[in-house]
């Protein structure tokens, strides 16, 4: 139910804002670049964790194994689908010299 609300409230606002502000939203950049850096995350912590289970057994750590292996993941797709701008890079501490970084080696979106 709150997926629904948040849903309706979100697409409601852009058709608002698409007819009083004369502004389309560019919804490619903004939900479907995160939504698969998702997926792909997701698939990645579900497949390291059966992978260890398969290969070394049962054991609570590969969890944590699995979370770490998830978050690299996840940060790798973030860049490889340019999910990040250099605005979004600004408001992080030292964000500025990081975005400078990946700027360079062309990992930010415009």
């Amino acid at each position: 139910g709150t997926f629904a609300c948040y849903g309706s409230i979100f697409l409601l606002n852009c058709l608002f804002i698409k007819k009083y502000m004369n502004f389309t939203m560019p919804l490619g950049t903004i939900l479907l670049r995160p939504f698969l850096c998702s997926a792909v995350c997701c698939a990645a912590a579900y497949g390291s964790w059966k992978g260890l289970i398969l290969l070394l057994g049962y054991n609570r750590l590969w969890v944590i194994a699995a979370l770490g292996i998830a978050v690299a993941v996840y940060a790798l797709c973030v860049l490889m689908f340019k999910v990040l701008s250099k605005e979004d890079m600004v408001l992080i501490p030292g964000g500025t010299k990081i975005g400078k970084i990946l700027e360079r080696r062309g990992w930010l979106h415009e």
